[in-house]
């Protein structure tokens, strides 16, 4: 499993990968690979798996909305959280 981060604001990341973290320790799971980027152009030319997305929706160039039509387009599975 690989969980992705995308959003403009690194402390909005930071905190998210804290959630995460947090989040398997709890359940006694080893945390899957965390993926963060910080604007949609690096998140849609990454060619790893991409299985649950945290997604900003106002960032500066292409907005959240806009990389989740793409991404949607280019995966069959993959969860969104916006």
């Amino acid at each position: 499993m690989r969980i992705l981060i995308c959003d403009d604001d690194p402390l909005m990341i930071e905190q998210l990968k804290k959630y995460c973290k947090n989040f398997f320790d709890k359940i006694h799971v080893k945390c899957p690979e965390l993926a963060c980027f910080s604007d949609g152009e690096s998140l849609l030319t990454d060619k790893g798996n991409k299985d649950i997305l945290f997604l900003d929706i106002e960032m500066p160039g292409m907005n959240g909305i806009y990389v989740g039509n793409e991404l949607k387009r280019q995966t069959t599975i993959l969860s969104f959280l916006l």
